[in-house]
């Protein structure tokens, strides 16, 4: 991956300068956010796979078991930006 996540992140910074508590209200909300994914694509995907329209499902144009997966990566790097470390912990994990 080009550049780091976190250059991305701290960019913002400045301009919040007269709202201390923002950067780390961002940095919760990187924490929280695979976990919302996570319960989001899971419950859509047992929804889909109790329906029998699982199969050619994708996820932004990832398939669901890669795209969780990468999910799970983030969860497990935080307070880390990149996730690309953690991915071959989850390499094996299948959900679907």
């Amino acid at each position: 991956m080009r550049g780091s996540r976190t250059s991305s992140i701290d960019r913002y910074l400045p301009s919040r300068s007269a709202d201390p508590g923002f950067g780390e209200r961002l940095r919760g909300y990187l924490a929280l956010f695979p976990v919302f994914w996570l319960g989001v694509l899971l419950t859509e995907g047992l929804r889909r796979a109790a329906s029998g329209a699982l199969h050619g499902w994708l996820i932004n144009d990832l398939e669901p078991n890669q795209r969780l997966r990468r999910y799970v990566a983030r969860g497990l790097a935080w307070p880390a930006i990149d996730p690309t470390g953690r991915l071959s912990d989850v390499a094996d994990v299948t959900f679907f």
